[in-house]
């Protein structure tokens, strides 16, 4: 009788599924074919830079702490941040993630390219400030309803009687708060909310003690060491 083999099925563990943006495809590549020299300038720009809230402002700092001009930079920096942002989302280890992207069909890459991307990617995704500055940008939209702008529109709004020919009896005046945002689906909207005088009132006591936290809790970080990342400018 033949024996039995005490090993069940192998399971590989498999990531959720991820595709790479069609805007960065043409750029990883470029990433492959770049210089020993240039590779090593690049990872140790990104080493320096501290994160930044902004992703624009973070591939400028990258660029002027380099010692060398990188060809296509600002689209290896943006794939970059992209891929971050998509290691993150699919909570995978740098290495897995790498060697899921450079073995992606849609890459037109020999096997040595493949290699030496996986390689790169490895190194590069696992630089720190690359890594916070994209979940920043993550974190900051990551909202059923982001706000986009908002405006208030004010007006009167005049009572008539019954002979409209003598002028209205009187008037009142209401506020209408205008919303543009990305809804659930990432679709710009506008919804609009009318106010009195006394909702206006309503808002402000809110808002302000919305700010009276944000104080406190700006100052237990201070205390705390870790570090506040500000959305103000963005």
């Amino acid at each position: 009788m033949p024996g039995k083999s005490n090993a069940g099925p192998s399971k590989k563990h498999r990531l959720p599924e991820f595709r790479i943006p069609s805007a960065i495809l043409p750029t990883l590549p470029k990433l492959a074919l770049l210089s020993g020299r240039a590779m090593k300038d690049l990872l140790d720009a990104l080493r320096r830079t501290p994160p930044r809230v902004s992703q624009g402002d973070y591939a400028n700092a990258v660029k002027k702490s380099l010692s060398r001009q990188i060809p296509h930079v600002d689209e290896v920096l943006s794939a970059l941040l992209s891929l971050s942002i998509g290691r993150d989302y699919v909570a995978a280890s740098s290495d897995e993630f790498a060697a899921s992207v450079a073995q992606a069909d849609e890459l037109r890459l020999t096997a040595r390219q493949r290699k030496i991307l996986q390689a790169r990617l490895v190194e590069l995704l696992r630089c720190e400030s690359l890594a916070v500055t994209a979940k920043i940008g993550a974190l900051a939209i990551e909202s059923p309803n982001l706000v986009i702008d908002t405006r208030i529109v004010t007006e009167l709004r005049p009572v008539f009687g019954e002979e409209v020919g003598k002028g209205p009896k009187g008037s009142l005046i209401l506020h209408a708060l205008r919303i543009h945002h990305l809804d659930s689906r990432q679709q710009h909207a506008t919804s609009g909310f009318s106010f009195d005088s006394g909702d206006l009132a309503k808002l402000r006591t809110v808002l302000n003690r919305a700010e009276q936290k944000e104080n406190t809790l700006r100052e237990l970080l201070a205390r705390s060491g870790v570090e506040y990342f500000g959305l103000e400018g963005e």
